[in-house]
């Protein structure tokens, strides 16, 4: 599930298939709710805060943060929506814009009844109120299946309120809560969530929190339950970032029955067989597994010259790569059809893998469906079976003994590896004698990199030299999506302080799987000099260039997404007219937990210095309290790799 920290409006299409997204019965103490201000009106010490108390760092504070969604019958449900927010500096001036978007393919949702304030105070301190106006509200579409309204509030300076509200109808046999977000990427003072649920609906509710939650339940039906939590510092990026969805404080829900009339109580997908039933069930997952795909000559002739599965599994999957584009969408359920998604040669993961996926089986390849959540939709709990915790399918095979995870709407991944935003968590194979939670674990593969850089120093302190950059596995992959041929020297920019042009770059391994993606450069320069000394970098094109690890505190745990494997080398040669005055030391440093291993050897032959530096990274992921060890561990780490070799003209 996609989460806009501005504006949170949940609008995934659920046809068929019943989204379950709480594991855990919710204890509910019974709290009276504060009564809110009323819309439209303001107090004055809203509109004279400077900064919030317990996020002084916030760009925004959300005032107040109200949400109240009631399942009025079987084929309805409304959401009331209100936000209230207080602009504390220029940045935060941008969330006067509001965007919100909405599911219209066949009018599954619609948005109406947004109205909103502009609040100031005048020169004389007065409260000024400006009203939107229904010409500043803008509806349009933005393709198929997804529509926006968008508007602007008037006036809006540091030190403006600004508020809105709107109604979200949901059509068409939903019956279905949305999650409520009581965090943002900014500081929230108060946010409140009440649903009003008919008594044969059974709802299972879960808590993600790390404060006090308010909460009432209803007395008789029609009361509903309400949740409420207050002064909630803002959840931001942070580098190297796990899923952020596992970390904000949030009430999940999720349908996990119902009851007839007479009483009788029916249980909803309480376990995984259950699931795996639901899901072979489903129109636009499973039952596009019962659909063809027309075939193709040019896959029957590559596929009859195959000597084995291996290669048959392969070739279907470069096949479906080449000829399918992704539309951007991760999603669990194909859009229109697999069929059309052929038609058109576009489609989501679920499109483009159930099309792979129909390719393998008509293959004779054993090949199933494996739901995945994305490293940046968050964990996946494997002790309940809920689906709203994956937001992807990628296709699991088995070939010869090898097991394959395949994602065709990556054109980069090769298919011997595993995607990198599933590495090191797990997918659930959908198959009612085969299936089940399987590991998305591989050590042997890597984020590698072999940098080297050599130069020639002149007796003017200018220079010229050739570099080499290789990446390999992930490093490769990342490489391959981010740069082409026009861009590559933006890769390879140098933040070493000296004076470098670079003069040539040639590029090789775009397109082989088992080479690597290599980068040589010829540059030149001239060299960084502070009084009779001159310093020479030796960690050229490595990237290594600062910590990303400087932030005091850390709220969410550590995740590279692989191990990694970095070597960088070269020798550097001076003239007769310098001598060498200072070398780096050779040394070792080791993580207290012996999970980063980095070395340095520095050796001198006459007026040449060669270098050979290695780092390994045998973890993918650290906690949040190994935060302190990891970021001491890289201050050290930089230091060592911006020491320069220090050289001075002879005497």
């Amino acid at each position: 599930m996609a989460f806009n920290f501005s504006i949170y409006l949940h609008t995934k299409k659920l046809k068929n298939l019943i989204i379950a997204v709480g594991v855990t019965m919710l204890s509910l103490n019974v709290l009276a709710q504060d009564k809110l201000p009323e819309f439209g009106v303001i107090s004055k010490a809203d509109l004279q805060m400077k900064t919030c108390d317990f996020d002084p760092d916030t760009d925004v504070v959300y005032l107040l943060d109200v949400g109240d969604a009631t399942i009025l019958s079987s084929i309805e449900v409304v959401t009331e929506r209100r936000m209230r927010i207080k602009i504390l500096t220029e940045k935060g001036i941008a969330k006067g814009n509001i965007k919100l978007d909405y599911y219209s393919h066949d009018q599954y949702e619609q948005i109406d009844n947004v109205k909103g304030y502009t609040y100031n105070l005048d020169a004389a301190g007065n409260i000024e109120t400006l009203p939107l106006e229904p010409t500043m509200i803008f509806d349009k579409k933005l393709d198929n299946s997804y529509s926006e309204i968008a508007f602007a509030f008037p006036a809006v300076k540091v030190g403006s309120v600004i508020e809105f509200k709107y109604r979200l109808i949901k059509h068409r046999g939903c019956v279905y809560i949305d999650d409520w977000y009581f965090q943002k990427s900014q500081a929230v003072r108060c946010s409140s969530y009440h649903v009003t649920i008919p008594t044969s609906l059974i709802f299972t509710m879960q808590v993600v929190k790390r404060q006090e939650v308010l909460t009432t339940k209803p007395n008789v039906a029609d009361e509903g339950y309400s949740f409420t939590m207050k002064n909630i510092p803002g959840l931001g990026n942070e580098p190297y970032q796990a899923g952020i969805k596992d970390y904000i404080q949030r009430v999940d829900f999720q349908l996990s029955g119902y009851v007839e009339t007479g009483g009788f109580k029916h249980s909803y997908i309480t376990t995984w067989d259950k699931l795996t039933d639901k899901i072979l069930e489903d129109e636009f997952i499973g039952f596009q597994l019962r659909k063809k795909i027309p075939a193709t000559a040019d896959l029957n002739a590559a596929l009859a010259t195959a000597k084995n599965d291996q290669q048959k599994t392969e070739m279907v999957y470069r096949y479906v790569q080449r000829n399918m584009d992704w539309n951007n969408d991760y999603s669990i359920q194909s859009d229109d059809g697999i069929k059309k998604a052929w038609d058109k040669k576009s489609g989501n993961t679920a499109d483009i893998n159930l099309i792979l996926l129909t390719l393998l089986k008509d293959a004779g390849i054993k090949a199933y469906p494996c739901m995945v959540s994305t490293r940046e939709n968050g964990k996946v709990n494997t002790s309940y079976p809920f689906m709203g915790q994956f937001n992807a399918i990628y296709i699991y095979a088995v070939t010869d003994g090898k097991p394959y995870i395949l994602n065709a709407a990556d054109k980069y991944n090769p298919p011997g590896l595993i995607p990198a935003n599933v590495q090191f968590s797990h997918g659930f194979v959908v198959d009612s004698k085969s299936g089940g939670f399987i590991s998305l674990s591989s050590y042997e593969h890597k984020n590698k990199q072999q940098t080297s850089a050599h130069l020639q120093v002149d007796e003017n302190g200018r220079f010229v030299g050739r570099g080499n950059v290789s990446r390999f596995n992930y490093a490769k992959n990342y490489g391959r999506r981010t740069y082409t041929n026009d861009n590559v020297k933006e890769w390879i920019s140098n933040k070493s302080g000296m004076e470098i042009t670079i003069d040539s770059v040639a590029t090789s391994g775009w397109d082989k799987d088992t080479d690597p993606l290599n980068v040589s450069i010829n540059f030149s320069g001239a060299l960084q000099t502070s009084g009779e000394y001159s310093f020479l970098p030796y960690n050229l094109f490595s990237g290594f260039n600062e910590s990303p690890f400087i932030a005091d505190k850390r709220q969410t745990d550590i995740d590279f997404g692989y191990t990694q494997q970095y070597t960088m080398s070269g020798g550097h040669t001076i003239p007769q007219n310098y001598v060498f005055e200072e070398l780096p030391k050779n040394i070792s440093m080791i993580m207290p937990d012996t999970s980063i291993v980095f070395t340095r050897i520095t050796q001198q032959q006459n007026n040449t210095v060669n270098f050979r530096i290695t780092m390994e990274c045998s973890r993918p992921q650290y906690s949040t309290e190994e935060y302190p060890m990891l970021k001491e561990f890289y201050r050290k780490l930089y230091a060592l790799l911006n020491e320069k070799i220090v050289i001075k003209k002879k005497l």
